[in-house]
């Protein structure tokens, strides 16, 4: 074999062994992460590739990272914001075990609770959203549950979860999923609209490693979230983080 075919072939070795150290971006800045089994970074114990800017359906959500102190005195103007809910007795009756609500088309929607031995559906209405047309229910099963709206325009069925805020504008609703949620749905945050008569799911997203452990309202386009990194063997969370939400809608 010739010196300059030996040459060749290692040169050709030698690139194609060559890899670049990936980065990870956060908050505009770039942190190098050695990625070796060997080494765990904070960046890798929390997977902030999940909560990473990115626009969906219209709507863009920015996520920075915040320190204790930060986050402990923007948590001084957080606004808690109630739906403003009137009674549902014009509007349901109840037959045997099934609630009847009556809907602007003539129709009747039935939700009926359930028993069979340790399995179990129940419903509980809390309230009439009168403004927006929306029936606001909660729901709970042998699994879990959720809270969901009925549409009284035509019946439709709105799911949100135990663990909901809403904008202080009341146009907007963000949910996430609790860690007791996690043995039977993802962990996730959801965003519904509620705007003009019409409600609807704007964002749906599940999260894999990381759950989200509380969220409050500053404003009605940002938020404060608190996460951390969630082991679904163990049925726990570590390495806690503070995050402020900003929402574009467009």
């Amino acid at each position: 074999m010739s010196l300059r075919l030996l040459l060749i072939i290692f040169l050709a070795t030698s690139c194609s062994s060559t890899k670049e150290t990936p980065a990870q971006t956060v908050n505009n800045s770039t942190v190098n992460v050695d990625l070796s089994e060997n080494v765990k970074t904070k960046e890798q114990t929390f997977n902030l590739r999940e909560f990473r800017d990115t626009t969906l359906n219209g709507v863009t959500l920015k996520f920075i990272e915040l320190t204790d102190n930060d986050y402990h005195s923007l948590g001084q103007q957080t606004k808690e914001t109630g739906v403003p809910l009137q009674s549902t007795s014009d509007l349901v009756s109840t037959v045997d075990s099934c609630l009847l609500v009556k809907l602007d088309n003539k129709k009747t929607d039935s939700l009926c609770n359930k028993r069979q031995g340790d399995n179990f559906e129940k419903y509980n209405f809390n309230g009439l959203w009168k403004e927006k047309g929306l029936v606001l229910v909660s729901y709970q099963d042998w699994e879990g549950g959720s809270d969901f709206f009925i549409n009284l325009k035509d019946g439709r069925h709105y799911y949100l979860t135990h663990n909901y805020k809403i904008s202080p504008d009341l146009k907007h609703i963000l949910s996430f999923v609790e860690l007791n949620e996690t043995a039977f749905i993802p962990s996730g945050m959801m965003l519904t609209e509620c705007d003009n008569g019409a409600i609807s799911t704007k964002l749906n997203i599940e999260f894999d490693q990381v759950i989200i452990t509380s969220l409050y309202w500053l404003t009605n386009d940002q938020c404060l979230i608190s996460a951390g990194s969630w082991d679904k063997e163990k049925f726990s969370i570590s390495d806690l983080r503070n995050f402020k939400l900003i929402l574009s809608y467009h």
